[in-house]
């Protein structure tokens, strides 16, 4: 599931490149392979993340600079697609993966329509936190960075431990960065 979740970040930085701020980003929507359980029809009550919450993203960059971006869910249900997908206002999409314990999240409206500086992190649940790295910079970069993260990534859920050891087998330029619900 790392392996989706680094594929999903790879997809939306090219569409976010490719979009050049015209309108913004469409999120990517990859293909499920054939034999997938069918999807959930609702997010279940339990959730960690819902519509209309408000998360924020802090971090530090891997060249030790702070950032913070906030999240504010769009009420709408999300869409599922290997993982719930959330809109957030004015940033981009947030990608929730209980079964996997994952979380995308990404300002790449922001990016785009804006020309803000570009935060894209990998976070991992491990109980109510959530916790990941934090890729900074120009979108070719990070897509540079999550490549090489994706070919030493193994397939199944990882905790932070495992993500971080990933990171340093790699030689991945990644910072850190923690998704806290406001």
């Amino acid at each position: 599931m790392m392996r989706r979740m680094l594929t999903l970040a790879c997809l939306a930085l090219t569409t976010a490149a490719l979009a050049g701020g015209a309108g913004g980003p469409v999120a990517p929507r990859p293909v499920a392979p054939f034999g997938t359980p069918a999807a959930p029809r609702t997010l279940p009550a339990t959730s960690l993340v819902k519509p209309a919450q408000t998360w924020v993203m802090n971090g530090v960059t891997a060249e030790g600079e702070q950032v913070s971006d906030t999240y504010k869910l769009d009420a709408a249900p999300p869409k599922w697609d290997d993982g719930w997908d959330f809109e957030a206002e004015d940033m981009g999409m947030v990608s929730y993966d209980p079964a996997n314990k994952n979380v995308f999240i990404g300002n790449i409206t922001q990016h785009v329509v804006e020309e803000k500086p570009l935060h894209i992190c990998l976070a991992v649940i491990e109980g109510q936190q959530v916790r990941g790295l934090l890729f900074a910079g120009e979108t070719e970069e990070i897509n540079a960075e999550l490549n090489k993260l994706a070919k030493g990534a193994p397939e199944g859920a990882l905790s932070y431990a495992q993500l971080v050891q990933v990171v340093k087998k790699t030689g991945v330029n990644a910072g850190t960065c923690t998704f806290t619900r406001k």
